[in-house]
């Protein structure tokens, strides 16, 4: 009996439309990446004109956080309104303080410049400068700066340099003053953004923890070490910049020093820099009153304000915010924050230290991660 001969070249049936079902699969799957990278690059080129408004709501949102905790609790889950009074004591406590050193400090920017001009004008800097100079202190470092055979000239760069300074200052609140338009903008952008990160947070969170391809006790142990980082950089370094520099322009107000809300605000900007800080100011003013206007008591006071008051101060406070586990390296820090500047401008300066702590906790928790064992290794 003769049994049919079974082809086993034949194609298995479908099998064609399996391949061309896997290409239409491949192809979907690039046009979908394309299309969520497209969006997502739109998205990012819409919200860039309002990244420091967005930047200093989260910064708010971090810091009144535990206020707003406390207020849904007593407010019994009430999120709009716990919101609401959180976004109103932002307005009340930071913003209209800040608006009204910012006045204040318009004007002694001013005045400033007016007193560096009537010293000029008077002679007194001239006199100055020249008892510096017969100073043997003075006289060696000249020569230690000198180039070739011409000595350096102090007066002629102090002035050059006292002028660049106080000019510059000028044309920056000039600037601030042309932009009060654009500010306002910024400005309510920010308010709104804080009422609904802190109504809404919570959901963003839990929106976040489902993207990170972690296990739950993970996701909660990574995101509680990005906020104690987050927390120590600004408390550190930010509230810890500004207590020195209150001080240090109080000292300046005691000893009657000219402009003391503007210098004050010079010491805050140097204390968030590691490897300076605000002696830069209150040394160069102590040697002024000694040797420029003969007051001996008021440089030693100074000199003793800036001391055990001013520079004692970081030694008490930043270790109550900053532990041993969260700390960032001065030169790490100072770097940081030097690109910051060049990067986002005098944002840069808050911004970095932020920046630079979310990265470390992050690194940070991948490195003390526990390692899945592999197979046969127990």
């Amino acid at each position: 009996m003769d049994f049919p001969k079974r082809e086993f070249s034949q194609k298995r049936p479908g099998g064609k439309n399996r391949r061309i079902r896997l290409r239409e699969k491949r192809l979907f799957l690039v046009l979908s990446y394309l299309l969520l990278f497209l969006a997502f690059y739109l998205f990012l080129k819409i919200l860039l004109p309002f990244v420091a408004s967005l930047f200093w709501a989260v910064i708010f949102v971090v810091a009144f956080y535990p206020v707003n905790r406390a207020l849904k609790v007593l407010l019994r889950g009430r999120k709009g309104i716990s919101a609401m009074i959180c976004t109103l004591m932002v307005v009340l406590l930071i913003v209209i303080p800040l608006v009204f050193l910012t006045t204040l400090l318009a004007g002694e920017l001013s005045e400033a410049y007016q007193y560096f001009e009537n010293l000029i004008e008077s002679g007194a800097l001239a006199k100055m400068i020249k008892e510096l100079e017969d100073s043997k202190l003075i006289q060696r470092l000249l020569e230690l700066f000198s180039t070739g055979n011409q000595p350096l000239q102090l007066e002629d760069a102090l002035l050059i340099l006292g002028q660049k300074i106080t000019r510059f200052l000028a044309s920056q609140t000039t600037l601030v003053v042309k932009k009060v338009s654009l500010g306002l903008v910024q400005f309510l952008v920010m308010i709104v953004a804080i009422f609904y990160l802190l109504r809404d947070g919570d959901l963003l969170l839990e929106k976040l923890k489902e993207v990170l391809p972690l296990e739950k006790e993970e996701k909660e142990e990574l995101l509680r070490r990005i906020y104690e980082m987050i927390i120590a950089s600004l408390y550190g370094n930010v509230l810890v910049a500004i207590v020195q520099g209150s001080l240090g322009g109080i000292g300046f107000w005691i000893v009657g020093l000219p402009s003391p809300i503007l210098w004050g605000s010079v010491m805050v900007l140097l204390s968030l820099l590691p490897l300076v800080g605000a002696y830069l100011v209150w040394v160069p003013a102590s040697l002024w009153l000694f040797f420029g206007q003969g007051e001996l008591g008021k440089a030693l006071f100074l000199a003793g304000w800036g001391v055990l008051v001013v520079s004692t101060v970081d030694n008490l406070l930043r270790p109550l915010f900053i532990s041993e586990r969260v700390k960032v390296h001065p030169l790490l820090l100072f770097f940081a924050i030097l690109g910051g500047i060049k990067a986002f401008g005098i944002l840069g300066v808050v911004a970095a230290p932020v920046i630079v702590a979310f990265s470390l906790a992050i690194f940070d928790f991948y490195i003390k991660r526990p390692k899945p064992s592999q197979p046969g290794t127990e």
